[in-house]
């Protein structure tokens, strides 16, 4: 299953969520001379290839059969990919109220995406900031100043070890000046070769341009950065509620893709145990445990997919409170 998480930046607020301020011009969206903006990345499990090799042959035929060492501009056979703007349904966890926004997503091809796009619709001039299942503990920072603007992206993706050596291929998102959101082959990967759990790999896309904003030039500088975590498959999570003497109120047991969005705790429950049980290298069962008291609103916990990407999955805790 897979399931978008989504974060709408309004333009008519300031909003921090790992966020500093937000405010973009409505000249962005509008058709003007600035280059176009990196706004993320697609990470695809197989190279993206794009390139238009029948028009450059054909374009190119002399040249490349001469035998010469003639110089052949391959930039205008570089392809896009261009992303569709759809609307999603998502509900308030706090009034379980409905909304609807709009997000870009590629079609018709696996991989993770995770972007910070503006968007123009019925609603105004907004960003979303949206990021697939398999990509975790997201850090997104969308500013605007004066003289400079920028866009940092920051995400895990959890590999389970059983899946080492697995290539991961980062390729640049971009926005142009009309809102289209689009992907280029990108010209690095992410590749870890560890037996541990905990090791990590990562890699960073940046691009720094001048651009014009109401007739003010300004710096955007943007920043991606994905990091690959390895760790052992879970195969059972249990949770234990205690009350206040250290005895047992409750227990559960679930499998990892099967733990519950919320969960309503015992009205005698003053704290949480949660087990993860696992197996290591050497098939031996390894249990990490946590304790969760009233002032944690959520926990969280991971499973692992067909593909061995392990996505951690929050957990709303109903605490009763007299």
């Amino acid at each position: 299953m897979k399931k978008n998480k989504i974060l709408i930046i309004s333009l008519l607020i300031a909003i921090i969520i790992s966020l500093t301020g937000c405010q973009l011009a409505i000249e962005d969206m509008q058709e003007s001379e600035n280059p176009d903006i990196l706004i993320g990345a697609f990470i695809t499990f197989e190279p993206l290839i794009l390139f238009d090799n029948d028009s450059y042959i054909n374009e190119n035929i002399d040249k490349i059969m001469s035998g010469k060492d003639q110089y052949i501009d391959t930039s205008k056979y570089e392809g896009r990919l261009y992303a569709k703007l759809v609307k999603r349904t998502y509900t308030n966890e706090y009034t379980n109220e409905p909304s609807e926004t709009s997000e870009y997503v590629f079609e018709d091809i696996e991989g993770i995406t995770y972007i910070a796009a503006t968007v123009s619709d019925s609603d105004g001039i907004y960003t979303v900031a949206s990021s697939s299942d398999g990509i975790s503990d997201t850090h997104t920072k969308v500013a605007g100043g004066n003289i400079q603007r920028e866009i940092s992206l920051e995400g895990t993706i959890y590999l389970s070890i059983k899946s080492t050596n697995r290539l991961f291929y980062m390729n640049p998102v971009y926005q142009d000046t009309k809102g289209n959101v689009y992907v280029v082959t990108g010209s690095g990967y992410l590749r870890g070769v560890s037996e541990f759990e905990g090791s990590v790999f990562s890699q960073t896309l940046e691009d720094s341009k001048t651009i014009t904003e109401n007739g003010i030039t300004k710096t955007q500088k943007s920043s991606i950065k994905i990091s690959i975590s390895y760790i052992h498959s879970p195969f059972k999570i249990s949770i234990y509620q205690m009350d206040k003497n250290n005895s047992k109120v409750k227990y559960d047991e679930y499998i990892p893709n099967e733990v519950p969005d919320k969960i309503s705790l015992d009205s005698d429950t003053d704290y949480i145990i949660v087990e993860t049980h696992k197996y290591n290298d050497e098939n031996n069962l390894v249990i990490s445990r946590e304790i969760h008291d009233k002032d944690e609103d959520y926990i969280n916990t991971f499973y692992c997919m067909e593909n061995g990407i392990c996505s951690k999955k929050y957990v709303k805790l109903i605490w009763q409170i007299d």
